[in-house]
C-alpha cells in the first residue's frame, strides 16, 4: 500500500486488542513549529508525531485542554485546532479541518517523508533565473508581506520573508501578477502564477 494511502486511511479500532481512539495513523516526525496560543502569544514548538488528524508537540506553551490554537509548521503550513491533552513539556492537538485539507496535508506529509529517502526533486516547468530585490505580496485578506525575490520564471516566483507566510493554495498578488501559494520554502514560499 502506498505511503499516501496509509497516511489517509483511518485506523480500524478492532484491528488491535486494545482499542485505539485515534482515527489517523501517526508518523514520527520532527518539524519546527510556531504555536499561537488562545491569547495570541507565539511559542516555539517541535512536532513529535504528525497525522492528518492532529499533532503531538513539545513546547513550553501554557495551554489547557479545549484551548483553540494555531500552528505554523515549517514545510507544511498552517493548521488550526484545539488542545486535547497536555503534559509538562508538550501537548496534543486535534486538527480542525475539512476532509480536503486533511488529504492535502497527508500528501504534504508523504512528500516530506519520501523526498530524502527517494532523492526526489521538485519538477520545474520553466527555467528559473536568480533575482534579487524586494517586493510586496498582498494576501486575500489585504495583509501585505515584505519579501525578497529568490528566483523567478514565467510560471512562478520563489520568495523569502520573515513574516508569517500565507496558507498553501491561498490566492496572492505579487507585484502586478496574481497566483497561488504552491509550497513553502525553508525561509519563505513559492507562488505559481498559472493557478491564479
Amino acid at each position: 500500500m502506498p505511503e499516501s494511502a496509509i497516511l489517509k486511511e483511518p485506523l480500524n479500532p478492532v484491528s488491535s486488542p486494545r482499542r485505539d481512539r485515534r482515527n489517523w495513523r501517526r508518523v514520527p516526525m520532527k518539524v519546527r513549529t510556531r504555536l499561537l496560543d488562545a491569547g495570541g502569544t507565539e511559542h516555539a514548538a517541535l512536532t513529535v508525531d504528525v497525522s492528518s488528524g492532529g499533532l503531538r508537540l513539545r513546547t513550553h506553551a501554557n495551554c489547557s485542554p479545549g484551548d483553540e490554537i494555531i500552528c505554523y509548521l515549517e514545510g507544511l503550513g498552517r493548521v488550526k485546532g484545539r488542545v486535547i491533552r497536555t503534559w509538562s513539556n508538550g501537548l496534543a492537538m486535534f486538527m480542525d479541518a475539512p476532509a480536503l485539507k486533511r488529504d492535502r496535508f497527508a500528501d504534504q506529509l508523504t512528500w516530506l517523508l519520501n523526498k530524502t529517502v527517494l532523492n526526489l526533486e521538485e519538477e520545474r516547468r520553466a527555467e528559473r533565473n536568480m533575482e534579487n530585490g524586494s517586493i510586496k505580496v498582498v494576501c486575500e485578506d489585504g495583509r501585505e508581506i515584505d519579501c525578497d525575490i529568490i528566483d523567478v520564471s514565467v510560471v512562478g516566483v520563489g520568495l523569502k520573508t520573515s513574516s508569517i507566510r500565507p496558507l498553501i493554495d491561498a490566492r496572492v498578488r505579487v507585484g502586478k501578477r496574481e497566483g497561488r501559494v504552491a509550497r513553502y520554502l525553508p525561509s519563505g514560499f513559492a507562488v505559481d502564477f498559472t493557478r491564479a
